[in-house]
């Protein structure tokens, strides 16, 4: 029996789409739809790597990656979705282990697999 490799998710739990494709590939995502729900659930639970979908959650990103790194400083993190201020996007980019991309589905994956490889 393999491994089983999940996945916790920020952003809204209507992302059946999202979630086909990570169950398709391999993962078993977990979706939180708020910044505290999915804190408590990284705090409580291994998991192989954090999405964070901007488009779909109302949440402020980088307050929520840096409580992350503040309880795991190595846990690959992937930011999705439109990120339009530039200074955020520059402080994102900066911390450890954590990379943006766009909104493809395949690009997710593939980032996935790259970040988990390490």
């Amino acid at each position: 029996m393999s491994e089983v490799i999940t996945i916790l998710v920020l952003g809204f739990d209507e992302q059946d789409d999202l979630s086909n494709t990570l169950f398709e590939a391999g993962y078993v995502p977990i979706v939180r739809g708020n910044m505290m729900e999915a804190l408590s659930k990284l705090k409580h639970e291994p998991f192989a790597a954090v999405l964070v979908d901007k488009n779909h959650s109302e949440e402020d990103t980088l307050e929520f990656i840096l409580n992350i790194r503040d309880m795991d400083g190595q846990i690959p993190i992937i930011v999705f979705g439109t990120i339009d201020n530039e200074d955020e996007n520059r402080v994102l980019s900066k911390q450890n282990n954590t990379c943006l991309v766009g909104e493809s589905y395949n690009e997710i994956k593939n980032e996935i697999k790259r970040l988990l490889k390490n």
